[in-house]
């Protein structure tokens, strides 16, 4: 998308600019009028045929293509000397996509490490996927259909799990899953996304607004996860992404007549919005921090899309008075959007966070909410099906901690005696995954 609020500016909205787009036309018609002078030899000889013709020092100006040419330069100019858009426009269009680039990288890195640190052959009983990988053999598909590593080993590395932030106050949760992929076929599909769509994204806003979206939806979309979610152990990196998608059909929706490649660009929102969608029905990944993750990328995308072709509206040029009213009307749905978009933002993320660390059971009044985040199916199961809590109990001068399938675990430090403390509580969830 080559400077779209600059076009939308100059030639999108009115019926003028159909004179200003017409410039090539009229350089070709004014040079062949200069051939046909050459051909009379002089301004006097010329036929008393077609537009009248003013001299001006012993030659012609065209009423007609000086407006034209003079609506041309006055766009050239504003490309070039307007700082609030195309400084910050085709400066964006210039730039090198690294945190994208980045960002993929990271991502493939920390799951080498996970893979690495799961080592199914030695912490698994059964067969393993690609016993042949050793170290980095996958856990079985009914396990992990996304083919990657245990539930415990992404709980130990960051994963999120509601009661750990609630109970034992691991908030920095909500920040660490977003690092983290359920497997190959879950980073695969965040890859090729961040690569096809967060570049062109990125050069458009720059790295340090792409940044922002991916850490807020990211982090967001944890938020809204550990709300709706519970007993289960799920990775939020494909949330993040989903807000850059949510950034994405903001510039779509807010540069609609100017955005390039516009029908590719929402095939593309479309395919992995859905292939996110089906991920999300398998177990440690997760709809509702999708969800979160697009629609804050989304609100955040208005913020600075709008705010954006503001600038372009009001530094752009006004014909007449329906010019004049139609501008003052855009100005004023830009305003509106954005403050809806801001007010929703921070009305999101503040009830949000307080819902979460007040122990609020928003999901307990929607029995179907957990077939969003993970669908029953013969080829896996959800983690759901049993519950990461456990039962504590006094055993002499130590206490045990039972789990939901049976197995428990006793410890005698007084430190645990007849207390439920947090740090047992986080003891009991990471036992019993």
């Amino acid at each position: 998308m080559d400077v779209p609020c600059i076009m939308n500016a100059h030639y999108g909205e009115n019926s003028h600019d159909q004179m200003g787009m017409q410039h090539q036309y009229s350089s070709n018609h004014i040079s062949s009028t200069n051939n046909r002078d050459n051909h009379y030899g002089s301004t006097s000889l010329r036929p008393a045929v077609g537009p009248p013709m003013y001299m001006a020092g012993g030659a012609y100006d065209n009423p007609l293509h000086k407006q034209q040419q003079t609506r041309v330069d006055s766009w050239s100019s504003a490309t070039q000397q307007n700082s609030g858009v195309s400084s910050g426009e085709v400066q964006d269009q210039m730039h090198v996509p690294w945190i994208s680039m980045a960002f993929t990288i990271a991502h493939t890195v920390i799951l080498i490490v996970t893979m690495h640190q799961n080592d199914c052959p030695s912490h698994t009983q059964t067969a393993c996927l690609n016993p042949s990988f050793h170290k980095f053999a996958m856990q079985p598909f009914d396990e992990n259909p996304l083919l990657g590593p245990s539930a415990k080993t992404l709980l130990s590395l960051g994963a999120l799990e509601s009661d750990l932030i609630t109970k034992s106050r691991e908030g920095w949760r909500l920040l660490s899953a977003m690092w983290l992929h359920a497997g190959v076929l879950h980073i695969a599909g965040t890859a090729s996304g961040m690569l096809l769509l967060g570049i062109p994204l990125e050069r458009q806003l720059g790295f340090v607004k792409v940044g922002v979206v991916y850490i807020l939806s990211g982090f967001l979309g944890s938020v809204i996860s550990a709300l709706m979610v519970h007993g289960r152990v799920s990775v939020g990196a494909s949330g993040a992404f989903m807000g850059l998608l949510g950034a994405t059909l903001s510039s779509i929706i807010v540069n609609w007549k100017s955005y390039r490649h516009r029908s590719r660009a929402l095939m593309g929102v479309m395919f992995f919005t859905a292939l996110n969608a089906v991920f999300g029905l398998m177990p440690l990944a997760d709809n509702f921090m999708h969800i979160g993750g697009a629609v804050m990328g989304f609100l955040i995308g208005n913020l600075f899309f709008i705010k954006q072709n503001f600038r372009c509206w009001k530094s752009s040029m006004v014909y007449d008075r329906n010019d004049m009213l139609a501008k003052r009307k855009n100005i004023i749905i830009l305003d509106i959007v954005w403050l809806l978009s801001i007010g929703a933002l921070i009305a999101a993320s503040t009830m949000g966070l307080f819902a979460l660390f007040s122990g609020m059971e928003i999901s307990n009044g929607c029995s179907w909410c957990q077939y969003l985040t993970c669908a029953p199916s013969k080829f896996w199961k959800c983690s759901g099906d049993r519950h990461l809590g456990c039962n504590l109990s006094s055993v002499g001068s130590g206490l045990r901690v039972t789990c939901a399938s049976g197995q428990y675990f006793d410890y005698s430090t007084v430190r645990y005696a007849n207390k439920l403390t947090s740090e047992i509580q986080g003891l009991c969830i990471k036992a019993c995954v």
